[in-house]
C-alpha cells in the first residue's frame, strides 16, 4: 500500500499549496478501488413468443450509481467541503467604505468626503489550520460517499441475485 500525504490533490480540485509537514497521524491510506462485479448476464426464457432482453448486473449496477440520489448527494457533500477547504485558505477581503455628506445649504463650502479602509490579518498560520481541517473533512466525506456507493452495489448485487433466483425457481416450475 502507498501512503498518501494531506498534501495529495483532490480530482476535482488539484494542489492546494504547499504540502504540510508528515507527523504521526497524518498520513492517509488511498481510497480503495470499487470492487468488480462478476460478469454475469441474465437470461431469461422467452414467453408468448416475445424474447426478452437479457439483463447484466452491469448494466443494473451503471444505472443504480448513475441516477442513485444519496451516491449523488454524498458527491456534492465532497465539492462542498473542497470549496470550503479552498476558501479557507484565502485572504479574507479588505472592506472600504466611502462616505459623503453635505453640510449646510447650497453653494457652502463644508461638504464632507471620507473613507475607511479595513483588512483582517490573520496570523500565526491560522489560514492553513483552517484549510486543513476543511481538508480532512473533505477526506471524510470521500471515505462517506465509498462506504455509501459499497451499499448500493451491495443492496443491487442481493437484489439482482435474489430476482434472479425467484426466476430460475419459476422456471424450474414450470
Amino acid at each position: 500500500d502507498q501512503a498518501v500525504t494531506p498534501a495529495a490533490p483532490y480530482a476535482a480540485g488539484g494542489d492546494y499549496g504547499p504540502p504540510a509537514p508528515t507527523e504521526a497521524g497524518n498520513v492517509y491510506l488511498p481510497v480503495p478501488a470499487i470492487p468488480p462485479a462478476p460478469s454475469v448476464r441474465w437470461e431469461t426464457p422467452a414467453t408468448d413468443g416475445q424474447s426478452v432482453p437479457a439483463i447484466s448486473l452491469a448494466a443494473v449496477e451503471a444505472t443504480a450509481c448513475s441516477s442513485n440520489p444519496t451516491l449523488l448527494q454524498a458527491q456534492a457533500q465532497i465539492q462542498g467541503n473542497l470549496g470550503k477547504a479552498i476558501q479557507a485558505g484565502l485572504w479574507p477581503n479588505p472592506t472600504v467604505i466611502y462616505q459623503a455628506e453635505q453640510i449646510g445649504g447650497k453653494g457652502t463650502a463644508g461638504e464632507f468626503h471620507g473613507g475607511i479602509v479595513r483588512q483582517r490579518i490573520v496570523t500565526a498560520h491560522k489560514l492553513d489550520l483552517s484549510r486543513e481541517k476543511h481538508r480532512a473533512r473533505t477526506r471524510t466525506a470521500e471515505w462517506v460517499a465509498l462506504a455509501q456507493q459499497y451499499r448500493v452495489l451491495n443492496d443491487v448485487r442481493i437484489h439482482y441475485f435474489r430476482s434472479r433466483g425467484r426466476q430460475e425457481l419459476l422456471h424450474v416450475q414450470q
